[in-house]
């Protein structure tokens, strides 16, 4: 499962850390998704390099004279592609992928965490997060969105039941701080381990006391 508390931590689980921090009074916030065990499941795997793949999407897409709108855009669509892969969700011109995918890929970094702005658009040294994510709580099924109709749902929870008993439980997010330039964007926190096999080699080497 994943989880936001070290509270309870079992081995098979995905620690989800968010963190912000804050240096002369300007804010980060960063999110890394660690298997506590070391190694990522194959389920876990599928989900995470998605969420890898997205967040990929989201700075190619990232450039002067583009919005918050544009690169979410650009980053959903990847998560929804492999969301259809995954089994999750049966149509990608809907918004059936909000059923695992509930809050945009980026906002504004500055001063605050979630720092203010509208829809500007991007010019050299504006700062924003990039945090796709895909949470496949337990209840999901359980709690149809208040949008839905019952039988879209109904058909909706017995397409999608299969892939949800094989992903159930498995969440991730990596979230980094970008910052706009001149053509594109700068990856603020790349010192961090982010691909699936970095992050399992930073846990390995840790324990290792290396």
């Amino acid at each position: 499962h994943y989880i936001e508390s070290q509270s309870a931590v079992k081995p098979g689980d995905l620690l989800l850390m968010d963190v912000g921090a804050e240096y002369q009074h300007y804010s980060a916030d960063i999110t890394r998704t660690i298997p506590v065990k070391g190694r990522f499941s194959p389920a876990q795997a599928e989900v995470y390099q998605i969420v890898y793949d997205a967040q990929e999407a989201v700075a190619k897409a990232a450039r002067p004279g583009v919005t918050l709108s544009d690169v979410n855009r650009a980053g959903t669509e990847v998560l929804k592609q492999g969301l259809l892969k995954l089994g999750l969700i049966t149509d990608v011109e809907s918004n059936q992928y909000r059923v695992w995918f509930m809050h945009s890929t980026s906002h504004w970094l500055g001063m605050n965490v979630h720092d203010v702005g509208g829809p500007a658009k991007f010019v050299p040294g504006a700062v924003f997060t990039n945090e796709p994510g895909i949470y496949v709580r337990p209840d999901a099924l359980e709690n149809k969105p208040g949008n839905w109709k019952d039988e879209e749902w109904e058909k909706f929870k017995a397409a999608v039941r299969p892939a949800f008993e094989k992903y159930k439980g498995i969440g991730a997010r990596i979230e980094d701080d970008l910052v706009i330039t001149a053509d594109g964007v700068e990856w603020m926190s790349k010192a961090l381990p982010r691909k699936l096999s970095e992050v399992e080699e930073f846990i390995a080497k840790i324990r290792s006391g290396t």
